[in-house]
């Protein structure tokens, strides 16, 4: 309580200068998910797009191109390519990888889609 004595210099919003950066980030008013959501750029109200819904959505409805021959070109079983686009399977690197020789995308877009998922699902 020593710095609220008087003749301490304050800051604009009535605090002292040392409290200043508690009220700036405003962190006593947020709790540490919403938080660490915000400087991860997380949308802290919705769920992320998942890797099947953008699969299906932006790769497999333009190009016309069925789960069977996704598979035939991925060189994978048809079994993998269902769990993928229903989200019951997570995209590693072979996966990526392969996705990616596909599509003509990176392997770090597919990896990105799959680490915003598990981020999102880490949090309590």
């Amino acid at each position: 309580m020593a710095h609220y004595k008087r003749g301490r210099p304050k800051n604009q919003r009535g605090g002292c200068i040392m409290c200043k950066p508690h009220k700036m980030n405003g962190a006593k008013n947020r709790d540490p998910v919403s938080v660490q959501r915000r400087r991860s750029n997380l949308p802290t109200n919705r769920k992320p797009t998942t890797v099947g819904e953008v699969l299906f959505k932006e790769f497999l409805v333009p190009s016309d191109l069925t789960m069977s021959r996704l598979a035939q070109d991925m060189g994978v079983k048809l079994t993998t390519v269902r769990e993928l686009l229903a989200d019951r399977l997570r995209v590693d690197t072979v996966l990526a990888v392969k996705l990616s020789l596909v599509f003509g995308t990176t392997p770090e877009f597919w990896l990105g889609l799959q680490a915003s998922m598990d981020e999102w699902y880490s949090w309590p």
